[in-house]
């Protein structure tokens, strides 16, 4: 007489295939939730590398960019003037980037020529240029490599990384605890 034996896994087999493969989404669930605070770092480094991109294009080119910031939207866009100043959307680089919404984006731009705070005096070199200024909230790098001084600093829940320029020439990168609320 034959024995046949039937043909399928065991309890044990299909048991230790579940329990590998829970262990494997835990791992990749662990990996992709990263640390908000690691994040901000990324980004804060990402811009200033950004920066000195956008200055040795305008210094190669011999055009002026800009740098626009939204804060309250997470999100900066690099400009070119002609007429109205309007986003570069054919450069993969210089499109514009979202920062995470769970982290804070702040910018602090030193007033600029034909912004609302400009001297009343200057308002007849501003009507001939009106539509070469940009608002306040560019961030400037002109042709021979020169950029408006600004702060820019991103967030994450415990540290801040603060990207800025304050001489016209050199960029500096810190790190800062966040205060307590």
């Amino acid at each position: 007489m034959t024995v046949r034996r039937c043909q399928g896994f065991t309890l044990i087999e299909i048991m230790l295939v579940v329990l590998l493969i829970s262990i494997t989404v835990t791992l990749v669930t662990v990996n992709l939730q990263r640390d908000p605070d690691q994040i901000a770092e990324q980004e804060a480094k990402r811009f200033m590398a950004l920066v000195e991109h956008v200055r040795g294009e305008s210094v190669l080119t011999g055009r002026t960019i800009g740098i626009a910031v939204e804060a309250n939207d997470n999100t900066y866009s690099f400009m070119r003037p002609g007429g109205t100043w309007s986003p570069i959307g054919d450069d993969d680089i210089l499109r514009t980037r979202y920062v995470p919404e769970y982290l804070k984006v702040e910018v602090e731009i030193e007033a600029q020529a034909g912004s609302d705070n400009a001297e009343d005096d200057e308002e007849e070199n501003d009507e001939k240029d009106e539509e070469e200024k940009p608002p306040p909230k560019y961030i400037i790098v002109s042709s021979i490599g020169n950029i408006t001084p600004f702060v820019f600093t991103v967030s994450g829940d415990d540290l801040s990384y603060t990207v800025s320029l304050q001489d016209g020439q050199n960029l500096s990168f810190e790190e800062a605890t966040n205060e307590a609320s």
